[in-house]
């Protein structure tokens, strides 16, 4: 999600550890992935029994990330992110979507700036 944070600021490829922007996605994930664990650790506790982390880890970070989407109104930008290089026409389509989807919040202040 951190490299998707990256993609939607506009940072280049070469990413410079020092640069500052938004991270929206990565702080939210992060956020459900602490809860996911918690819940995890408090139905182990519970039931007395081992309980798989990924039963509640996979739900919490997928449906954080798709309800920030959905909020911000990037879902189809999310669905569609890729960084693997694919066809010619694929990396061209995700481009056009990138420069004509508008840039909001923190970024849209720095853009006008």
């Amino acid at each position: 999600m951190l490299r998707f944070d990256a993609y939607l600021a506009r940072v280049p490829p070469t990413y410079n550890p020092s640069l500052s922007f938004p991270k929206p996605y990565f702080n939210t994930v992060l956020l459900c992935y602490v809860s996911g664990l918690a819940l995890t650790l408090q139905m182990m506790t519970r039931f007395n029994a081992a309980q798989p982390a990924l039963l509640y880890l996979v739900p919490f970070c997928l449906g954080g990330c798709m309800v920030t989407a959905a909020v911000r109104g990037e879902v189809k930008e999310l669905w569609e992110f890729s960084e693997e290089k694919g066809e010619e026409g694929e990396n061209d389509k995700v481009e056009e979507t990138r420069r004509l989807t508008p840039v909001k919040s923190a970024r849209k202040a720095k853009k006008t700036e």
